[in-house]
């Protein structure tokens, strides 16, 4: 402050002192004649001297401090993405090239009733192109029982099998051929119990027999020879469509002259789309029994059947995270010599995988239809009587449920328990005859 004073000060006096000189001009002018010539020795340049710089920002010394606020809200708006990842599509790993595992093997065993087996099996080396194995085996026994009134009787049996397995193998589709053969004798152990002197009649029949209740011969052999043809695609592509149709052709025979044919054609598609896959299930199955005319008289009434048999079973199959879903039905009709049904089930299973690889959960409701022919039942039973009325059993509802899983790379477990509801199922009881008439 003090040096602008003094600056101002100065400048009052300079002011000051140009007036009087120009009024003591303008007085001399008035009285002579002034010489105007004028000799600038240098520019005159203001300078400030004891200066100092005290800041360089200026500050404001204020009592009051405002703080800013600020109000504000974000309006949140979801932006909709139309684009879809498309899934991964995982390898499915085809196993039909490993079928065949050893090249040769024997087996051999003895047990009780002097028992004996033998089994010896031969498969070609593995080619890219075909498979082929060949198997073979007996199982016979020499031994004795010992009947209700405690005498001991023969009892022996001889049961022979042969199956030989071939598979064309293409880039894609896979052809095979597989046939069976299975030959069994036995004896009637037993009879001799029978008086061939004694009239029997039956209890719900007045007429005596016709014949002895002595079979045509105190033994028996059933034989039955089977070929079944195969083709399907081998899909590694879960999202191409998956094929397999089959054709099976069977006959049976035994020495009391009861003989069956039967034929079974079959098929199944799996078509995938984008959420689901479109299963479907075709199979018709026909069999019909006859008697050769040589049997003659015997205690036994024949009847022939035919029994024929069409499923059908549309699905649905549903594969989420961790659970697989199968939901469908199945449509039946039976068929027979005496009467025709229509049958209808539910078809729905569930795999849930609880660890991966470790455990996993199953359950669901199916049916299923029980045609059982002469050949299942004799060789189910060889003592059943050849006259027996066989009859489909129906299924109407199974409910099954378990656990199975891995407890290992090599070992694995599974357990369930199932309940079903079924009709017309066979069970076997005695027959008895009397030696009087039933009044």
């Amino acid at each position: 402050m003090i040096i602008i004073e003094s600056y101002k000060m100065r400048y009052l006096v300079f002011v000051f002192c140009a007036a009087l000189v120009c009024g003591n001009a303008v007085q001399v002018k008035a009285q002579e004649i002034i010489n105007q010539d004028v000799r600038v020795v240098q520019e005159y340049t203001p300078t400030l001297s004891d200066a100092n710089k005290i800041s360089l920002m200026p500050v404001v010394d204020d009592t009051i401090s405002l703080s800013p606020e600020f109000n504000y809200r974000i309006i949140s708006k979801p932006v909709t993405i139309d684009y879809k990842p498309q899934n991964i599509t995982p390898a499915r790993l085809v196993t039909n090239k490993k079928t065949i595992q050893s090249k040769s093997y024997a087996k051999a065993g003895l047990g009780n009733y002097s028992s004996g087996l033998l089994e010896i099996g031969y498969n070609l080396p593995e080619s890219e192109d075909y498979l082929l194995g060949i198997k073979a085996g007996n199982s016979s026994s020499f031994g004795d029982v010992k009947l209700e009134d405690g005498s001991e009787v023969d009892a022996p049996f001889y049961d022979t099998f042969a199956e030989v397995g071939f598979k064309r193998l293409f880039d894609d589709k896979t052809l095979s051929v597989d046939l069976d053969f299975l030959h069994n004798v036995y004896r009637y152990y037993g009879l001799q119990s029978i008086n061939q002197n004694t009239t029997y009649y039956r209890p719900e029949d007045s007429k005596p027999l016709a014949a002895s209740l002595m079979a045509p011969d105190e033994r028996n052999r059933i034989s039955t020879f089977g070929a079944k043809l195969n083709f399907s695609n081998n899909n590694a592509d879960l999202k191409k469509t998956s094929y397999n149709v089959g054709l099976g052709l069977n006959t049976f025979g035994s020495l009391n002259g009861v003989a069956q044919n039967g034929f079974l054609l079959s098929g199944k598609v799996l078509h995938p789309t984008e959420k689901i896959n479109l299963g479907l299930g075709l199979s018709i199955e026909n069999y019909k029994t006859s008697v050769a005319d040589s049997v003659g008289a015997t205690p036994y009434s024949f009847e022939v059947g035919n029994t024929s048999l069409i499923q059908l079973n549309p699905n649905l199959n549903f594969e989420l995270d961790n659970l697989k879903l199968k939901v469908g039905v199945l449509m039946a009709a039976v068929g027979t010599n005496n009467e025709n049904t229509f049958f209808l089930a539910p078809d729905i299973l569930a795999d849930l995988t609880v660890v991966e690889g470790i455990v996993s959960l199953y359950g669901g409701l199916t049916g299923n239809v029980d045609l059982n022919d002469v050949k299942t039942i004799s060789f189910q039973n060889p003592f059943v009587s050849p006259d027996a009325t066989i009859k489909p059993a129906l299924y109407g509802l199974n409910v099954i449920g378990g656990v199975k899983g891995n407890f290992s790379s090599s070992t694995s477990f599974s357990t369930g328990v199932s309940y079903a509801f079924f009709n017309d199922e066979h069970f076997y009881v005695n027959k008895y005859y009397s030696t009087l008439p039933n009044d």
